[in-house]
């Protein structure tokens, strides 16, 4: 007896979020090859230290009238690696050439006099 198609597509759909939702269930979030993770405290413990790692302390500095040229720069940086890295849409805007972009914002923000003149 055939199944219907939508019924057949239904089946393999569920199937294949099931398995995902055990491969997902029983791996560390390291990679599946670690296996299990060993409880919830484990996993808020990973979940803090990788916040620490992506969102540092040292990103979080009073305002200062002048930030250092370094500070400048570092912050440029991060900006450039979020988008980078994260911005899902880079095949919409195939003239942009992002690295270009960045080398290009360089020397513009080392030459800033002060922080608000940094954030225009």
């Amino acid at each position: 007896m055939k199944q219907h198609p939508l019924r057949a597509a239904n089946f393999r759909l569920t199937s294949l979020a099931l398995a995902m939702t055990v491969m997902l269930s029983c791996a560390s979030p390291c990679g599946f090859a670690q296996g299990r993770a060993t409880g919830k405290a484990e996993r808020q413990k990973q979940i803090q230290s990788q916040g620490a790692y992506f969102d540092s302390a040292v990103w979080k500095t009073a305002y200062r009238a002048d930030l250092s040229e370094d500070e400048k720069v570092a912050g440029l940086s991060k900006l450039w690696s979020e988008v980078k890295y994260n911005f899902a849409y880079f095949d919409r805007l195939p003239d942009l050439d992002w690295d270009k972009t960045y080398l290009e914002y360089l020397p513009r923000v080392r030459q800033t006099k002060s922080t608000l003149e940094y954030y225009r």
